[in-house]
């Protein structure tokens, strides 16, 4: 049976069902049955992986975030998780609970009391039905005689509490500072949506600037003139990048090296733009300021040689 999580966008679906169909069509000398299995998995497939992939990236500008019934909050998300669309766990309330603290009524059962206006502290109320008396309990207090007037300040008054439990989901591509990840109840079984706003978390050289990937390099002025190589943190890990590189001042584009981009059909990726900044001492001891004069004397020598 042909399963439907090996594929991660519709285009690949597509694709995989484009070329099972020259294959098994009955046109080509396929087997009609397993054309029409093949046809039917097609639509099965889709189907899923749209059920499966509710999750989308709005505004925070959107009218409709935070209105009806949702929760909301704000979530700390590394750069390197956001440009790979990397997998996270969330902390979201997936299950409602009775309250234990007003045992699901809503109501703090040790607050001040009123009489019940409607049976006027008798628990009971008489209705007159032709010649007969009709006498049941209070619905307004429960045959008690006295409402209590403040709400459960566990629940708020509405009788549950929510249970947070940890989810794992795979980030779609495109998401920024300030940007809404949507999360449809729907796909989690619960009759609330999630709105999770995007909150980047502070990297020591990295940044995110639009399509792109910023990475600055901090190296002491002596190591470029030292060293034939510098090390550059990729996305992908540590890099390698000879010195000449950086010669002429302008950075170094590693082109689609960058964050993944929020384009379904094609994956593209933005750039990795690296930028050297060369480190000076503030203060020279008197020996550190002899030998840099001693080095300067020395290679306005050799040039002259």
């Amino acid at each position: 049976m042909m399963k439907i999580l090996s594929f991660n966008n519709k285009e690949e679906i597509k694709a995989f069902f484009r070329q099972k169909v020259k294959e098994l069509h009955p046109d080509k000398g396929g087997c009609i049955e397993k054309y029409l299995i093949l046809q039917n998995w097609y639509k099965q497939a889709l189907e899923q992986f749209r059920n499966e992939n509710k999750i989308k990236i709005s505004k925070i500008s959107d009218r409709y975030v935070g209105y009806g019934n949702s929760f909301y909050k704000t979530q700390k998300f590394t750069i390197k998780e956001l440009a790979l669309g990397l997998e996270k766990e969330l902390t979201l309330p997936l299950k409602e609970n009775p309250c234990p603290y007003c045992e699901g009524s809503g109501i703090n059962k040790h607050s001040l009391k009123k009489t019940c206006s409607y049976c006027h502290g008798e628990g009971i109320l008489k209705l007159v039905s032709g010649n007969e008396e009709v006498i049941h309990n209070c619905t307004f207090c429960a045959g008690v005689g006295y409402i209590n007037i403040e709400r459960c300040s566990h629940c708020f008054g509405k009788g549950k509490i929510k249970e947070e439990i940890p989810l794992k989901i795979k980030l779609p591509f495109g998401l920024r500072q300030g940007d809404i990840l949507c999360i449809s109840g729907e796909t989690m079984g619960v009759c609330w949506n999630f709105y999770i706003e995007v909150e980047v978390e502070p990297h020591p050289f990295w940044r995110l600037e639009g399509d792109n990937l910023i990475c600055e390099v901090k190296v002491p002025f002596y190591e470029i003139l030292l060293r034939d190589t510098l090390e550059v943190e990729t996305l992908e890990g540590i890099e390698r990048v000879p010195t000449g590189y950086f010669a002429d001042g302008e950075p170094v584009v590693f082109t689609g090296r960058g964050p993944f981009l929020s384009d379904e059909s094609r994956l593209r990726r933005g750039d990795l733009i690296v930028n050297l900044k060369t480190l000076f001492p503030k203060t020279l001891s008197l020996e550190a300021e002899t030998l840099l004069y001693n080095f300067k004397n020395l290679i306005e020598r050799e040039r002259l040689c």
